[in-house]
């Protein structure tokens, strides 16, 4: 009887375990939801920078685009590089969850 509460025990912790896993990805993934929406408001203020720089000159002056342009395209690297960081670490909470079912099954 005893293995019987073992095994439900360990199913429980296992579907525990899981759950918070679950939790920690969809809170990331809101996080890249946050930044995706960051980085596009930035891409647009670029659109917008090219459409005036071409209707007031009639053309693009590639130097004073790329000072108009120069702090959105930083902030759009550096948001690219927070969320390369945000699934870096999805992956590695994935990882631990293949990990430690395998480690689970093999018991």
């Amino acid at each position: 009887m005893s293995g019987f509460f073992d095994k439900v025990k360990s199913y429980t912790k296992q579907a525990a375990d899981q759950t918070s896993r679950a939790a920690k990805v969809a809170k990331i993934k809101m996080n890249m939801v946050s930044l995706n929406s960051e980085k596009d408001r930035h891409l647009k203020s670029i659109g917008q920078n090219v459409f005036s720089m071409v209707s007031e000159t009639g053309g693009l002056d590639p130097e004073a685009l790329r000072l108009a342009c120069r702090d959105n395209v930083m902030q759009i690297n550096q948001l690219n590089d927070k969320i390369q960081e945000l699934e870096n670490e999805i992956a590695a909470i994935q990882a631990t969850s293949t990990d430690s079912e395998v480690g689970e099954d093999e018991e």
